[in-house]
C-alpha cells in the first residue's frame, strides 16, 4: 500500500501546475486516492481516517460520500465577468451549512472537480466560533476533497463551511459549467451553461453531489452588463457601475445539487407575463433575441404542458416561474428545476408552424417539452435517492410526455404512438437482447451511472408503469401519483416508496385484485420481458397461458427461468370488446401455467382470441397455430377485420414478425398471413409497423425488385388512396396523424410504382420547385421530391429544387433536399449532382458532400453513374470528402444489390491499382454478403411468401383455405412412372413423368390439379380424339394451395377429353407422409445393418407429394404405376407386379392397372424384404396373400398371414361382395406413424406383424387383430366405395371400425369382441368426448388441411361405428347384410356422400317391409347433431314414460348451450332429439339376449313434458306384467348409443338385485352399463356419487372382466390421488375384489393356464387390484410365480409382467431380485429391459432398492449398455416402492452428481419426479426438509417443488376424489353369499354379430371362461397347498 507521506510532494507539484496554467487536474491521476490514507499526524495528535471505517471506497468506483454529514443550505457566488469574451476562467465562493451526523468527526468530504481552493473557513453556526481547519486533500480519482479539522466535532453540530476557489469552464464535453457558442452574422457569441445531471455540479462548485442530499441553494453572479444570467429562481439585477452587474436569485426549494442550473448569455425572454392570471405560473422562453418571434409555439406548449400536468396529478407547481432556455449546440434537454434547457429545435419554430415547420419537429418538440415539464414533479420535487432508481424519474417523465401531450392534443392519438415508439421500437427491441438490464440496477462508477440513462430507464420503465396504470385503473393510478408526490415532496425516494404509495391507495379503495409489490418487483428486478403463450385446450372451453422470457434469439432462453406476475386481458370472437382494457386475469409469477375458462365458441364459429387489449401490457403474445390462422382469416375479411382493435392489429403484425425473426416460429408464414390483410387497412399505425419489416426487405433486395414492388403496391393501394392530395390545392393544414400517414403512404405507393401516386408527386414536384404556383407544400414533405424525381427528366424541376437547396439555410432541410436530388432517374442530372460534390465552388459542408454519395442509391440508375464518377474523380473525391479510397468504395459496395452490379464492382476494384489485395477482398466480401443475404433463409423465405401473396391477388385466390378443385374437369386414367434410382444411398430426389386422361364436365379454359414442391417441365396437352396438340398459354403453381393451374388457348365443353403429359422433379419426404424414405435395422448373420426402404402414406391428401394429381377422394381413376429403383430391391404396389425390366444397376418394376380408386389409395413399397405367402395352399377361389418383412423375421409372420386370410374370408362372407384386386399384401413399416391401409397393400408396424398367440401379450394380440381387421375392411369400405369429401369421412372410417369388430367376431367368437367394442370404443372414447361442447357432428365441415386431419377422430371412427352398430341390431342382421351388399355393388368404384348411404338403407328397409318410419330423417338426427341422448325412464305401474335430452358431463355447458346470455330464457334450438331404437328387460322377463328393438323413440309420434318452462320430448311405452318396485333395464347389452337414467325406485331395485347371488340374472354388459351410466350421471350432477357406489358394491360377487374394467376406471382415480398407501382405500378395494381374484388365483400346478383374451385381461386386472390393495393370497401367488421365474426358469406370460412387480414386494426376495437383475443385464431387447426395470423398482427392501438405484449409475468394468432412458427409468420406477422416498434421499445424498450426469437431468428435474410421486403428509414433511438442504436448488425451485406435493395432497380433499373417499368410509361391503342355483336366468352369451334370437331359459354357469384348464381347488385348498409349499421351500433353503 502506498503511504500518504510518500505522495505529498507529488500532490503539491500537481497543485502548483494547476494553479499556474489554470488547467484541470487529470482525471486519470490515481496517486492520491483516499483509500491510501492510513494515518495523518499533526501536533503529536493522531487524526485517524480509515478507509474501511469511513469511506467504503474501492479503486475504480464512485466514492459514495460517507454518511457523516449532510447539507442544508448553499450560498454560491460566481464571478463570470469575462465568460462572454471566450475566457474560460471563473472564480467562486460557496458557503455550505451542514450538519454533523456522526460523533467524533474530524473531517468533511465534499465532491470537487477541477477546482483550486484558495481559502477555507469553517465556523460553528450555533456558537459562531471559528473551527480550525488543518488541511484539505483532493482525490481526483474520486472527484472529492477532504477537509480536516483540528478537533473532533460532535454529532448534531451545524457548521458553515466556506470555500473560495478558482476554476474553468469545461470545453471538452457538455458537463458541469461549460462553454458553448453560436454565430450571428459571422460574429461568435459565447455562452456559459450548465449540465449537472448526473454528476456535474461538482465541476461548478464544491458540494454534496449525490441526488439524496437535498438543500436550499441561493445563487448570485457578477457578470458583464452586456449579458444576462438566468437560474432556477426569479432574479434580482443590480448594476455595479463598473461595467458589471450582479444578478442574485431567490433561494430554491429543497433540491438535489444536479438540479441547479444557470446560463450566462446575451439571450432575452419571451413570456406570458402580460397574459397570465395571478394563480398561473410565469413561463418564459430564453433565447436569442432574433429568434424570440419564433418561440411562440414553444411558449404555448410549455404553458399547456404545465397546466395539464398540474391538473392530472392534482399537485401545484411551487416555483413562481418556469423558464425554458435554448442552449446552443445542445443535442437534448435537461429538466433543471425552474429553468429547463432545450435543444434549439424544441423551442424555435417557423412562425407559420403548419406549413413552414417540419411536422416531425413539432411532434418531437411538443413531446420533449412535456417530458421535461413532467420532471418538475417526477425528479425535481421527488428525486431518486441514487441513480440506480433513475427510472423513477425518467420512467414517469417518458410516460407523461405521451399522457400530457394526449391531454393537450387529443387528436394526436398519443397512447397509440406510445405503443409504436416507446414500447415496440425502443423498449421491446432493447429489452429482448441478452445485454439488457433490470430497471433497478446498481451502479458505482461514473461510467456505470451514465449507462443507466438508457432505454430501460426511459421506455421500459414507462411501459411497465403504464401497464400497472391499466391494471389498477385510472382513478387509483391518479390518486397514487398524487399521494406519492405529496408524501415525498422535497424528498428522495427508492422504489419501495412508489410501491408503498400504490399499496396504500389500493387498500384505501378496497382494490385487492393482486399484491402490487409482488407483481411489480418481478418487472423491476428482472431483465427482459415475457412472451405469453396462449393456446386453446380442445374440448375444455379453456385457454391455457404460459410464459417465458422473450429474447431476440429464442435459443438464448433455453435455460432462462425468469418469471413475471402479468396482468392479462383478452378479447374473443364471441366477445370482441377491445375498449374495456381493465384486467381480467393475472398470471402469478413462477406458476407453470394459468387456465382461463371462457364461454365455449358457438358451433361453426371462426373462433379466435387476442390477449393484451390495445397492447397496453408490456409483453408479447404467441398463440397456437389454429388461433393464428383464425386471426388471419378474420383480418383478411373486409367485413370483420375491424372487429379487432387497430392497436391490436398493430400488435399482431409486430409480435408475429418479432417471433419469426427470433426463431419462435420455424417459418414466416404466420406473419405474412397477418400482413396480407393490409390491403384493407388505411390506418397509419398498422402501416407504420408493417413498414419496418417492408423496409428490411428493401434494404436487402433494393428498390428494383419487381416482386417486392408488386407486393407493396397491391398491399398499400387503399392506404395511399386515403391520403391522396386534393386536386385543387396541397395540404395547408393536416393533422399530425395525416402528416405521418400521408408521407408513409406516398413513400410506399410511389416507391412500389403506383402510377396514380407517381402522377401526384410529379404535381407536387412542380409546387416544390416553382414557387410561382403559389402553393406551399408543408415542410416535412421533402421526400415527395425524391419520389417525383425518380421518374422525371425535366430540367426545370431538377434545377428548381437544386436552386432551392442552395438558398436554404436550415441544415436539416438542406440535407433532405440533397437526398431528394440524389433520387433522380435521369443519368445526366445524377452525374452533375455527383460532380458538384467535388467542386469547391459549391458551398457544401463536408457532411453534405458525403451525403450526396450515400444518398445516390435512392436512384434506380445509381450504380453505373457512381462507377463512372469514381473513375473520373477519384483523387478529387478523396480530397473533397476527406475520406480514404477504401472508405468511399465501402459506401458504394454497401449499395450493391444485384448480380450484374456485383460483377461490375468486383471487376472495378480488381483492376484498381490503388487497392491492396486485402482491401479488394474486403470490398468483394461486402458485395457478396449483400447478394448472399438475399439467398439466406429468412429473406429468401419471406420473398417466397410475398410472391405467393402476389399470385393470390393476381388470380383472386384470397381465401386462406386450401383450394378445393373446381370440378370443371376430372381424371379418368393415370400412367405414372417414378425414378428413385439412388435411394439406397440416402438420396431423396424424385424424377418422374405422368400421363393423365382428363374429361371436362364444364365450360372452361383451364384445369387445376394438386402438386407439392415439384418442378413440372415438358408440359404438353393433346386432344384425345384427333391427337392434335393443344396450346398451353400459361402455367402457374400456387405453393400455398399446393395447386397447379394450366391455362389453354381454347375453351373446352363438357364431354371434351384431353391427354396431359409432363415430367416433374421432386423430393421424397423424411417423415412418413407422401412418398418417403426411411430405414430399418436388419439383424442377420452379418450383424445389425441399416437398410433403406421407400414407402408411401398418402391419406388424406399426400399423393400430391409423390406425383401431381387430382388429390381429392372424389376424383377416382385407374392407375398404371411403375417405378425405377436399384436391382438389389423389389417393389410392390396395389396390384400384382409385371416381370421387371433390368438395365445395369437399375430396373423398372411395373404393375397391373388398378381398379378405379381414389388417388390416396395408390401406394408402393421398395425394399429388400422377403415375402411369406399362401400360394402353396390357397384354393382356386382365394386370392394370393403375402406378408413382406425383413429376412430376419421371415418365419415369424405365419399367424398374421393366416389371420388376414381368415379376416378377408369373413368380410366377403358377411357382405356377399367380392375382392377384385387379386392379392393382398401386408408389409412391415418401421414406425407406427407409417401405418396405413390401402387397396391391395397395407402397412403395419412390427408390433402388429410379429404377433404370436404363444408369446405376444393379450394387449398386442387384441390391437393386432383389430388393426388387421380394420385394414381388411377398408378394402371395401373406403377402397371399393369411397367418401366423396372428408367432411363425411365417417362413411369410410365408421363402417371400417364396425366391420373390424364384426370380422374379428366371426373369426374368434370366443373373444367377446363386441363387448370390447362397448367398453373401449363407446365408454372409453365416444361417450367421454361426445359429451362436451367441444365435440362436433358426424357430418362436419372440413376445408383446411388441419380441419381434414382433425376429422379422423372419435366422431368419424368410434361414434359413427356405434351408431351403425345400433342401427344393425335395430333393423336385424339379414337386412343389414343385404344393405351392405347392395351398397358395395351399387357404388363400387364410385365416391358417395351421406345421402347415398341414407338412400340405400331406406330402400332396403322398404324391401324388408320395415318402412314404418322415416329412416333418412331419423339417421340425419344422429349424423347432424352434436352429442348423444340421455333417456330418462319413469314407470307408473302400467307404462314407461320416456324422456330424452342431450347428455352433458358438465351441466354448465348445457346451460351455456341452452340459455340466451341473460340466463333467463331457455333456447328451444338446443332441444336435441333423436330417433332412438330401444329395448328393455324386466325382473319378470329378464331376457337380455333378444336384441331386437321394434319400439322406436319417435319424437313425431310422442308427447311432450313440461319442465322448467320448456318442453322435453316424451313417449309412453305400455308394458304388461311389470310391477312397481321390480327392476327394469333399458338398452340391452348396452348396444344403443345412449345413456339411461331411472327414477329412484328403479335405481334402488337395481341396487338390491345386484347385491345378491342372483346378480347374474342381469347381463354382464348391462352390469357394465349400470356402473358406467351411474358414475357418468353422478359426474353430471343428476344424483350423488353414493348411488354409483351402491351399484358398484355388488362387485364383491363379480368375477367377469368387463364390469371390473369399467369399475376400475373410477377406482384408478382414487389410486392416482392417494397412491398405494391409504389403508381405507386398500381395505375397500381388497374386499371388493376378493372374489374377482379368487377366479384367477394359482392352481395346484402353480402355473398360469392358457386363456381366452377376456380372461387374460381379467387376470391382469384382478392381480393389479388384489395385490395393490394387499390381498395376501395375491401376494403369495405372485411371489411363487416370481420365484419360479427367477430361480426355475418358468415363464410368465407376456402382458402379465405386473406379477414381477408384486412378487418382488416384501422381505426375503433378494435371491429373486438379484437373479432378475442378472437377467436384465444380459437382455438386449429394449422393451423387455424396460419391463424388468419397472419390476425391480417395486421392491420395498431398502438395501435392494439402493443397489438398484446404484445400478442406474453403474460405471464398473462390465458394460451393461444401459441407455440414458433406461437409467432414468431405473430411477423413476423406484418411485413405485413403498419405501422410495427415504431410500432415494439416501441415494442422492451420496450420488447426486453421478445421478445428474447419468440421467442427463438437472437436480430440479430429478426432484420434480420425486415430488410428483408423493401422496402423504409424512412424505411431504420429509421431502420439504430434504430439499431445504439442497444448495443447488433456488428458492423458486424449492417453492415450486413444495407446491407440487401440496397440490397432490389438495387433490385428495377436493372435488369428486373427496366425495369418493367419504362414501368409501361410510359404505359397508358384505362378504359374498353362496350363489343359489336358479333356472330362471338366461344363457350368458357374448354379444356377437347380430342375430335374431328368442328368449331362452337355461341355467347359467359359474364362469364365462372357455378355457380347457380348470383353475380348480377351492379357496381353502389353495391356501393349504400354498402353506405346504412354503414350508417345503423353507426346509430346502435351510438344507
Amino acid at each position: 500500500m502506498v503511504k500518504w507521506k510518500e505522495n505529498k510532494v507529488l500532490l503539491l507539484i500537481l497543485v502548483i501546475i494547476s494553479a499556474v496554467y489554470c488547467a484541470p487536474f487529470d482525471e486519470d491521476v490515481h496517486d492520491n486516492q483516499l483509500n491510501d490514507v492510513e494515518v495523518f499526524v499533526i501536533d503529536n495528535n493522531q487524526h485517524v481516517l480509515k478507509n474501511d471505517a469511513n469511506l467504503d471506497a474501492v479503486e475504480g468506483e464512485v466514492w459514495f460520500l460517507p454518511k457523516t454529514s449532510k447539507p442544508e443550505y448553499y450560498r454560491i457566488h460566481l464571478d463570470v465577468r469575462n465568460i462572454h469574451t471566450g475566457n474560460l476562467n471563473f472564480n467562486g465562493e460557496v458557503t455550505i451549512h451542514t450538519e454533523i451526523l456522526q460523533s467524533n468527526q474530524n473531517f468533511i468530504v465534499l465532491h470537487s472537480k477541477f477546482q483550486q481552493i484558495n481559502e477555507l473557513h469553517a465556523r460553528n453556526l450555533d456558537t459562531n466560533d471559528e473551527i480550525t481547519i488543518i488541511d484539505h486533500q483532493f482525490s481526483p480519482a474520486y472527484e472529492t476533497v477532504v477537509i480536516y479539522f483540528a478537533n473532533q466535532i460532535e454529532i448534531g453540530t451545524k457548521i458553515a463551511l466556506t470555500l473560495n476557489y478558482s476554476s474553468q469552464l469545461v470545453t471538452s464535453a457538455v458537463i458541469g459549467f461549460y462553454q458553448t457558442y453560436y454565430d450571428v452574422d459571422g460574429v461568435r457569441k459565447y455562452v456559459g451553461a450548465t449540465q449537472f445531471e448526473e454528476m456535474g455540479a461538482r465541476y461548478a462548485f464544491p458540494c454534496y453531489d449525490e441526488p439524496e442530499y437535498k438543500a436550499v441553494f441561493e445563487l448570485s453572479f457578477i457578470h458583464d452588463e452586456s449579458v444576462n444570467v438566468f437560474s432556477n429562481t426569479k432574479e434580482t439585477i443590480q448594476s455595479n457601475g463598473d461595467g458589471t452587474t450582479t444578478t442574485a436569485f431567490k433561494p430554491t426549494p429543497l433540491m438535489s445539487s444536479y438540479l441547479n442550473a444557470f446560463i450566462v448569455s446575451e439571450f432575452k425572454t419571451l413570456s406570458n407575463e402580460e397574459l397570465k392570471n395571478e394563480n398561473e405560473t410565469l413561463v418564459r422562453i430564453i433565447a436569442r433575441e432574433d429568434w424570440l418571434d419564433r418561440a411562440q409555439y414553444g411558449l404555448i406548449s410549455s404553458i399547456y404542458a404545465l397546466k395539464a400536468l398540474e391538473e392530472y396529478v392534482g399537485f401545484k407547481y411551487e416555483l413562481e416561474k418556469m423558464d425554458s432556455a435554448m442552449i446552443p449546440r445542445k443535442l437534448n434537454a435537461m429538466e433543471n428545476w425552474g429553468i429547463l434547457f432545450y435543444v434549439n429545435t424544441a423551442l424555435i419554430y417557423e412562425n407559420d408552424i403548419n406549413t413552414k415547420s417540419r411536422y416531425t419537429q413539432v411532434f418531437s418538440g411538443t413531446r420533449l417539452i412535456a417530458h421535461e415539464v413532467t420532471h418538475q414533479f417526477f425528479g425535481n420535487a421527488v428525486t431518486c435517492k441514487w441513480w440506480k432508481y433513475i427510472w423513477l424519474n425518467e420512467g414517469f417523465a417518458q410516460l407523461f410526455q405521451y399522457t400530457i401531450t394526449d391531454i393537450v392534443h387529443p387528436d394526436w392519438r398519443m397512447q397509440d404512438y406510445f405503443n409504436i415508439f416507446a414500447m415496440q421500437d425502443r423498449a421491446f427491441n432493447h429489452d429482448a437482447t441478452e445485454n439488457t438490464r433490470a430497471m433497478t440496477t446498481d451502479a458505482t462508477t461514473s461510467e456505470e451511472v451514465g449507462l443507466l440513462f438508457d432505454i430501460v430507464a426511459y421506455d421500459k420503465a414507462a411501459s411497465v408503469i403504464r401497464m400497472f396504470q391499466y391494471a389498477v385503473g385510472e382513478d387509483i393510478f391518479r390518486q397514487t401519483i398524487k399521494y406519492y408526490i405529496t408524501t415525498h415532496n422535497h424528498g428522495s425516494v427508492v422504489s419501495q416508496d412508489l410501491i408503498d404509495a400504490f399499496t396504500t391507495i389500493m387498500q384505501q379503495n378496497n382494490f385487492t385484485d393482486f399484491n402490487f409489490e409482488r407483481a411489480f418487483r418481478t418487472w423491476e428486478l428482472q431483465k427482459g420481458f415475457p412472451l405469453v403463450h396462449v393456446s386453446y385446450i380442445n374440448n375444455t372451453s379453456t385457454l391455457r397461458v404460459t410464459h417465458q422470457r422473450f429474447y431476440d434469439n429464442a435459443s438464448l432462453g433455453v435455460n432462462d427461468e425468469s418469471s413475471w406476475y402479468i396482468p392479462l386481458n383478452f378479447a374473443t370472437s364471441s366477445n370482441p370488446d377491445f375498449e374495456d382494457t381493465s384486467i381480467s386475469d393475472y398470471f402469478m409469477d413462477y406458476a407453470e401455467s394459468l387456465n382461463i375458462a371462457i364461454l365455449p365458441p358457438a358451433q361453426n364459429e371462426d373462433f379466435w382470441f387476442i390477449f393484451n387489449k390495445q397492447q397496453r401490457g408490456y409483453y408479447r403474445v404467441n398463440y397456437d397455430e389454429v388461433n393464428w390462422k383464425a386471426i388471419s382469416k378474420v383480418l383478411y375479411n373486409p367485413e370483420t377485420f375491424n372487429q379487432i382493435h387497430v392497436m391490436n392489429r398493430v400488435q399482431l403484425i409486430d409480435d408475429s414478425f418479432a417471433l419469426a425473426d427470433a426463431g419462435f416460429f420455424d417459418d414466416y408464414e404466420i406473419p405474412f398471413s397477418i400482413l396480407r390483410y393490409l390491403h384493407l387497412e388505411d390506418d397509419y399505425f398498422p402501416w407504420y409497423v408493417a413498414n419496418k419489416y417492408i423496409n428490411k426487405l428493401y434494404d436487402v433486395f433494393g428498390l428494383k425488385n419487381d416482386d417486392l414492388n408488386t407486393f407493396v403496391q397491391k398491399l398499400s393501394s387503399k392506404f395511399y388512396k386515403k391520403f391522396v392530395v386534393p386536386g385543387d390545392s396541397v395540404m395547408a393544414y393536416d393533422s399530425m396523424i395525416e402528416r405521418y400517414g400521408r408521407l408513409l403512404a406516398y413513400n410506399l405507393a410511389c416507391t412500389a410504382g403506383n402510377e396514380d401516386c407517381l402522377l401526384d408527386v410529379h404535381l407536387m414536384l412542380a409546387y416544390h420547385s416553382e414557387p410561382e404556383y403559389g402553393i406551399i407544400v408543408p415542410r416535412g414533405y421533402e421526400n415527395f421530391i425524391c419520389l417525383g424525381l425518380r421518374e422525371d427528366k425535366q430540367e426545370r424541376y431538377f434545377y428548381g429544387i437544386w436552386n432551392r437547396m442552395k438558398n436554404e439555410t436550415d441544415s436539416g432541410i438542406r440535407a433532405d433536399l440533397i437526398a431528394a436530388l440524389a433520387c433522380t432517374g435521369h443519368e445526366p442530372f445524377l452525374m452533375e449532382l455527383l460532380e458538384s460534390s467535388v467542386n469547391s465552388q459549391f458551398d457544401y459542408t463536408i457532411e453534405e458532400r458525403q451525403l450526396i454519395l450515400k444518398s445516390i442509391f435512392k436512384s434506380r440508375i445509381a450504380f453505373p453513374a457512381v462507377i463512372e464518377f469514381i473513375k473520373k474523380f477519384k483523387s478529387q473525391i478523396m480530397s473533397a470528402y476527406e475520406q480514404d479510397f477504401v472508405t468511399i468504395l465501402t459506401t458504394i459496395a454497401n449499395g450493391v444489390k444485384e448480380i450484374n452490379e456485383q460483377i461490375e464492382f468486383n471487376n472495378f476494384v480488381l483492376l484498381s491499382e490503388d487497392l491492396k489485395d486485402e482491401e479488394v477482398l474486403i470490398l468483394q466480401r461486402i458485395t457478396a454478403g449483400n447478394i448472399n443475404r438475399q439467398k439466406s433463409w429468412p429473406y429468401n423465405r419471406q420473398m417466397e411468401l410475398l410472391q405467393q401473396i402476389n399470385i393470390d391477388y393476381e388470380f383472386d385466390l384470397n381465401d386462406y383455405y386450401q383450394i378445393i378443385l373446381p370440378g370443371s374437369s376430372r381424371p379418368t386414367s393415370y400412367k405414372v412412372n417414378i425414378d428413385i434410382n439412388y435411394f439406397n444411398l440416402g438420396h431423396r430426389n424424385i424424377t418422374g413423368n405422368v400421363e393423365m386422361e382428363i374429361d371436362f364436365t364444364q365450360y372452361t379454359n383451364k384445369i387445376y390439379f394438386h402438386s407439392f414442391n415439384q418442378t413440372i417441365s415438358q408440359l404438353h396437352a393433346f386432344d384425345k380424339v384427333d391427337g392434335r396438340e393443344i396450346q398451353i398459354i400459361d402455367f402457374r403453381y400456387f405453393p400455398q394451395y399446393e395447386t397447379v393451374m394450366i391455362l389453354f388457348n381454347r375453351t373446352f365443353m363438357p364431354g371434351n377429353q384431353i391427354n396431359l403429359e409432363f415430367f416433374y422433379e421432386g423430393w421424397m419426404q423424411t417423415d412418413p407422409i407422401g412418398l418417403y424414405s426411411t430405414r430399418y435395422v436388419l439383424n442377420d448373420e452379418n450383424g445389425p445393418r441399416n437398410r433403406y426402404i421407400v414407402a408411401a402414406k398418402f391419406e388424406p391428401f399426400r399423393t400430391r407429394y409423390a406425383f401431381p394429381c387430382y388429390d381429392e377422394p372424389r376424383y377416382k381413376a385407374d392407375f398404371t404405376f411403375s417405378i425405377v429403383h436399384h436391382t438389389a430391391y423389389v417393389a410392390r404396389s396395389n396390384m400384382m407386379e409385371k416381370p421387371p425390366v433390368r438395365a445395369g444397376l437399375f430396373m423398372l418394376s411395373a404393375f397391373e392397372t388398378t381398379q378405379i380408386m381414389s388417388p390416396y389409395h395408390v401406394t408402393v413399397i421398395v425394399s429388400d424384404y422377403q415375402n411369406r405367402n399362401n400360394s402353396e395352399y390357397k384354393t382356386e377361389n382365394e386370392i394370393i396373400q403375402r406378408v413382406l418383412v425383413p429376412s430376419d423375421n421371415y418365419e415369424n409372420v405365419d399367424h398374421v398371414l393366416n389371420y388376414s386370410i381368415d379376416a378377408l374370408k369373413a368380410l366377403i362372407d358377411f357382405t356377399g361382395f367380392y375382392y377384385e384386386t387379386g392379392k393382398l399384401d401386408s408389409v412391415m413399416i418401421p414406425s407406427e406413424e407409417g401405418t396405413s391401409g390401402n387397396v391391395g397393400l397395407n402397412f403395419y408396424p412390427p408390433s402388429i406383424l410379429y404377433i404370436n398367440p404363444e408369446t405376444s401379450s393379450h394387449h398386442d394380440l387384441l390391437k393386432a387383430y383389430l388393426l388387421i381387421s380394420n385394414f381388411v375392411s377398408l378394402q371395401f369400405f373406403g377402397g371399393a366405395v369411397t367418401v366423396d369429401w372428408w367432411d363425411q369421412i365417417w362413411i369410410n372410417e365408421g363402417f371400417a371400425h364396425l366391420f373390424q369388430h364384426i370380422v374379428l367376431d366371426k373369426v374368434h367368437p370366443e373373444m367377446r369382441i363386441h363387448d370390447f367394442m362397448t367398453i373401449l370404443s363407446m365408454h372409453d372414447v365416444a361417450f367421454q368426448k361426445d359429451n362436451r361442447n367441444t365435440t362436433h357432428e358426424m357430418w362436419y365441415q372440413a376445408d383446411t388441411t388441419e380441419e381434414i386431419a382433425a376429422t379422423f377422430d372419435h366422431v368419424s371412427i368410434q361414434k359413427a361405428a356405434l351408431i351403425l352398430r345400433m342401427l344393425m341390431y335395430h333393423i336385424g342382421e339379414d337386412v343389414f347384410r343385404a344393405t351392405m351388399k347392395d351398397y358395395l355393388f351399387k357404388f363400387n368404384h364410385q365416391s358417395v356422400d351421406t345421402f347415398d348411404v341414407r338412400e340405400i338403407f331406406a330402400d332396403n328397409l322398404k324391401v324388408a317391409g320395415k318402412y314404418d318410419y322415416n329412416f333418412e330423417y331419423s339417421f340425419s338426427l344422429h349424423e347432424e347433431q352434436l352429442g348423444f341422448p340421455l333417456v330418462s325412464v319413469t314407470f307408473n305401474g302400467s307404462h314407461f314414460e320416456l324422456q330424452q335430452w342431450r347428455f352433458y358431463s358438465n351441466q354448465e355447458e348445457a346451460l351455456i348451450d341452452c340459455y340466451v346470455p341473460d340466463g333467463e330464457q331457455y333456447n328451444p334450438s338446443c332441444n336435441h332429439t333423436w330417433y332412438i331404437p330401444f329395448n328393455f328387460a324386466t325382473e319378470e322377463n329378464p331376457d337380455f339376449d333378444d336384441l331386437s328393438s321394434e319400439i322406436f323413440f319417435d319424437n313425431e309420434k310422442g308427447t311432450t313434458s313440461q319442465e322448467d318452462d320448456y318442453e322435453i320430448p316424451a313417449q309412453d311405452v305400455p308394458v304388461d306384467g311389470h310391477e312397481i318396485g321390480k327392476w327394469h333395464i333399458f338398452n340391452k347389452q348396452s348396444i344403443g348409443y345412449y345413456r339411461v337414467n331411472y327414477d329412484d325406485i328403479n335405481w334402488n331395485a337395481l341396487i338390491n338385485a345386484l347385491s345378491s347371488p342372483k346378480y347374474k340374472i342381469i347381463h354382464p354388459m348391462n352390469r357394465v352399463q349400470l356402473i358406467d351410466d351411474s358414475f357418468a350421471l353422478a359426474e353430471a350432477k343428476y344424483f350423488d356419487y353414493e348411488r354409483a357406489f351402491n351399484i358398484m358394491k355388488y362387485l364383491v360377487y363379480e368375477n367377469d372382466y368387463f364390469p371390473w374394467y369399467t369399475a376400475n376406471r373410477q377406482l384408478k382415480i382414487l389410486y392416482d390421488a392417494f397412491g398405494e398407501k391409504n389403508d381405507e382405500l386398500n381395505t375397500f378395494i381388497r374386499t371388493l375384489s376378493k372374489k374377482f381374484y379368487q377366479k384367477y388365483q394359482l392352481s395346484s400346478s402353480a402355473t398360469i393356464p392358457k386363456e381366452i383374451l377376456p380372461d387374460r385381461f381379467g387376470r391382469e386386472l384382478a392381480i393389479n387390484l388384489a395385490c395393490t390393495s394387499g390381498n395376501e393370497q395375491c401376494l403369495t401367488d405372485t411371489a411363487i410365480l416370481v420365484h419360479n421365474f427367477a430361480i426355475n426358469g418358468q415363464s410368465i406370460p407376456a402382458g402379465l409382467e405386473n406379477i414381477l412387480c408384486f412378487g418382488l414386494r416384501g422381505s426375503g426376495k433378494s435371491e429373486e431380485f438379484n437373479k432378475i437383475l442378472e437377467i436384465l443385464r444380459v437382455k438386449t431387447d429394449l422393451n423387455v429391459r424396460m419391463k424388468f426395470i419397472n419390476a425391480l423398482g417395486c421392491t420395498d427392501d431398502s438395501e435392494l432398492l439402493m443397489s438398484f438405484l446404484e445400478e442406474s449409475i453403474f460405471t464398473g468394468n462390465v458394460d451393461y449398455n444401459y441407455t440414458t432412458a433406461q437409467r432414468r427409468a431405473m430411477f423413476t420406477s423406484s418411485l413405485q416402492s413403498k419405501i422410495a422416498l427415504s431410500t432415494i434421499i439416501e441415494f442422492l445424498n451420496e450420488n447426486e452428481a453421478a445421478a445428474r450426469a447419468f440421467y442427463s437431468y438437472n437436480l430440479n428435474s430429478i426432484m420434480t419426479f420425486v415430488a410428483n410421486s408423493l401422496k402423504t403428509e409424512k412424505e411431504q414433511e420429509e421431502f420439504t426438509n430434504y430439499i431445504e438442504t439442497l444448495a443447488d436448488l433456488s428458492t423458486t425451485q424449492k417453492r415450486n417443488l413444495n407446491a407440487i406435493v401440496s397440490e397432490n395432497l389438495n387433490k385428495q380433499i377436493a372435488g369428486k376424489v373427496k366425495r369418493f373417499m367419504e362414501i368409501i368410509k361410510e359404505i359397508e361391503l358384505e362378504e359374498p353369499k353362496e350363489e343359489e342355483e336358479t333356472t330362471t336366468t338366461v344363457q350368458l352369451t357374448t354379444t356377437s354379430t347380430p342375430r335374431q334370437t328368442t328368449a331362452q331359459s337355461t341355467t347359467i354357469s359359474d364362469s364365462t371362461t372357455v378355457s380347457t384348464t380348470t383353475l380348480g381347488a377351492s379357496s381353502i385348498g389353495i391356501k393349504s397347498l400354498t402353506l405346504i409349499l412354503c414350508i417345503f421351500i423353507v426346509i430346502l433353503l435351510k438344507n
